[in-house]
């Protein structure tokens, strides 16, 4: 079995099973916020978003956004692959599709940090996005902005012109991903499903990210080719899919619920602290999300935040963003998913 390396991705690389990781250090929020040491909570603990009342954190640059900060203790995992350990930070933004924030994805032209992508796309808060190859930052991921394909991997020539990855081209690009749609009235839907599924009737396509695998309803790591059965009998777990890692991942409820959550653990390196996709999976299912689809991890997840109301908050060199994980300095990542204040 090829052993992964990394958690960052070269999507080349990530697509060899070489992935890259290392330290994801996670700035506790809630310590700063409440000056006490965070709180922990099991997974089996948590229903739905009520369960998290007690972790919600006061700071947010709007009304409708919620910023919640827990550790995940020891045991909570789902018994596949590694266990979460202690140390485990979760952080976790959320609001409701139907109000004046939505998400937006954004393409850097050159590998940038998330927190300057974010100030590119006006952003109230980030996290990282789609994969990408680590030697030339090339896009792995399909992106749609503003309606318009700005990446497009089928003509990533490390990706096309690797004879390792020929048997498995069609499921790579057909991975999942995220769609922010909207309706006739200027109303945004979310959804998450593989490339080449048709748009719901009646919607447009705003925006998309790909990533995957799909988490919810069903985690989909075989399907897309992050779990690979080789021709010589031998399987590449691509990314660390059964073994716990820092991880980005979006959820979506039935109630209407965006939940933009992202997972590191304390002096963390490669593998050594985190989730499982599993564990990922059943961590947003108890939260009460029906859709949830993973993005880059590793040493990729960073998450920021504005720290004051977005219409009060003057400009400073770090555009008033918090960054509540990630690595400092910041690892530069080819794209960001934004939450941002809605145009209709």
């Amino acid at each position: 079995m090829t052993a992964p390396r990394f958690l960052s991705l070269t999507l080349v690389a990530f697509f060899i099973a070489t992935i890259s990781g290392g330290y994801c250090k996670a700035m506790s929020a809630a310590e700063s916020d409440a000056g006490k040491s965070s709180p922990t909570l099991a997974i089996a603990d948590i229903h739905g978003m009520e369960s998290l009342s007690a972790f919600q954190l006061k700071s947010s640059p709007a009304a409708a956004l919620h910023h919640y900060h827990f550790v995940l203790t020891a045991g909570t995992g789902t018994g596949t692959g590694t266990d979460t350990g202690t140390g485990t930070d979760i952080d976790l933004l959320t609001f409701p599709a139907r109000s004046s924030l939505k998400l937006a994805a954004h393409l850097s032209p050159k590998t940038a940090p998330t927190t300057r992508q974010a100030l590119e796309a006006g952003a109230l808060a980030a996290v990282n996005g789609g994969y990408f190859n680590l030697s030339d930052g090339e896009s792995a991921s399909y992106v749609v902005v503003n309606g318009a394909m700005v990446a497009d991997p089928t003509r990533n020539k490390a990706l096309t012109g690797n004879p390792k990855l020929q048997p498995f081209l069609k499921n790579i690009f057909d991975r999942s991903e995220l769609r922010v749609m909207q309706d006739s009235r200027g109303q945004m839907h979310y959804g998450v499903a593989a490339h080449g599924t048709a748009l719901p009737q009646d919607l447009k396509l705003v925006d998309s990210l790909q990533g995957g695998p799909r988490l919810l309803p069903e985690l989909t790591a075989e399907q897309e080719a992050f779990v690979r059965h080789e021709p010589s009998g031998e399987t590449t777990d691509s990314i660390g899919v059964m073994r716990t890692a820092a991880r980005t991942a979006v959820g979506l409820t039935d109630d209407g619920q965006v939940l933009v959550i992202s997972v590191a653990g304390k002096k963390q390196s490669e593998f050594s602290a985190g989730v499982d996709l599993a564990t990922l999976a059943k961590l947003l299912k108890n939260l009460g999300a029906t859709e949830a689809i993973n993005f880059d991890g590793g040493t990729s997840t960073t998450m920021i935040l504005k720290t004051g109301p977005a219409q009060t908050k003057k400009a400073s060199a770090d555009g008033g963003f918090k960054m509540l994980v990630g690595r400092t300095p910041e690892t530069l990542v080819k794209s960001t998913l934004c939450i941002v204040e809605s145009k209709k």
